[in-house]
């Protein structure tokens, strides 16, 4: 990616000759927790939820629309950053080790500059993970590997190929009927699949559902290889 820019759910913002006029400011997600005021006693009770909240990501923007015409062009862009149900992944050249999941929060009407530019503000309701891309590389493991994770506590898919036992820090999945075929455990969503076909009745769990700890993770496995994609993510 060039200087200036940002892709949201997969088109660059260098389609609609937009420029980001000023460097976003780098939000911290807040942790959740919840207060409890007890009567007669200073200070409030502090239940830590162990999640964190949402933040919000702005880009000032403006757009060249001399070749498209100003109505065109604000149709085009109010279409590519409005036209998004529900998340969608948004990077960009400022962090260009991280991706968000994102949402358009709020756009401001696209103002019109002589019917030749325009200008507009639009925020970005992120979730509180910044995933770092190396996170997105598929790792071969070794049974007995420890696996350091030098960030926040995350949720990666395996895939294994033969029927065997999973172990991560003495969490378990037993794999039943995989016989030539690659099963991926998606810990996050916590299910199983081969392509589009549901695999859940051919694990069995034993603790919780596999995730690494921030720090060492040990990872054995038997009767089976198996690669993994960690899903790193830090705030």
């Amino acid at each position: 990616m060039g200087v200036n820019r940002f892709v949201f759910n997969g088109v660059s913002s260098d389609a609609f000759n937009i420029r980001v006029t000023k460097y976003p400011d780098y939000a911290v997600p807040q942790r959740v927790v919840t207060k409890i005021s007890v009567p007669g006693r200073n200070g409030d009770l502090i239940q830590d939820t162990g999640a964190y909240s949402n933040f919000r990501k702005e880009y000032d923007l403006y757009f060249n629309a001399k070749r498209g015409g100003f109505h065109e062009t604000a149709r085009n862009v109010a279409l590519w950053l409005c036209g998004v149900g529900g998340y969608a992944r948004l990077e960009d050249t400022y962090d260009p080790d991280v991706y968000l999941m994102a949402r358009v929060d709020n756009q401001e009407e696209l103002a019109n500059w002589m019917n030749y530019m325009g200008r507009l503000t639009v925020a970005f309701d992120c979730k509180p993970q910044r995933f770092l891309k190396i996170g997105e590389e598929e790792k071969g493991l070794t049974t007995g590997d420890v696996l350091n994770n030098h960030w926040m506590p995350c949720y990666p898919i395996f895939m294994l190929n033969g029927s065997g036992t999973l172990t991560v820090n003495g969490n378990s999945v037993a794999i039943s009927n995989n016989l030539n075929k690659t099963i991926v455990l998606d810990c996050e969503t916590q299910n199983a699949y081969t392509g589009d076909e549901n695999r859940n009745s051919d694990i069995s769990v034993t603790g919780e559902f596999p995730f690494l700890v921030s720090g060492e993770n040990e990872i054995t496995f038997n009767n089976a290889s198996c690669t993994i994609i960690p899903r790193w993510w830090t705030l």
